[in-house]
């Protein structure tokens, strides 16, 4: 495969380290997807709402970000890492006159 940063890379990691290609290669919108599928087959699963908003928040799509990260929290009320990952699009949306 190229070079372009929504490729997967030519190597294959283990199928538990897959969600990490796309943060370690800047594929951010590949991520976005892989972690909608995941939700799609697993809604309840906090994590995948967690990396979603991560990806979303690389893209700089906070309003996404936040809602994914709110769906986490909401899905993992004793996880207070949630809430610290949550204020970072809220710290910078407004900057940038998103909120």
């Amino acid at each position: 495969m190229g070079d372009e940063p929504n490729e997967l890379p030519d190597y294959r990691p283990p199928a538990d380290d897959q969600p990490a290609v796309f943060f370690v290669k800047g594929a951010y919108d590949g991520g976005v997807g892989y972690f909608t599928r995941h939700i799609e087959s697993h809604p309840v699963d906090p994590v995948g709402h967690e990396r979603r908003g991560k990806a979303h928040y690389l893209n700089d799509d906070f309003d996404q970000a936040i809602a994914d990260y709110t769906t986490a929290m909401e899905l993992s009320p004793a996880d207070h890492r949630l809430l610290l990952l949550r204020g970072a699009p809220m710290r910078i949306a407004p900057t940038k006159g998103i909120l």
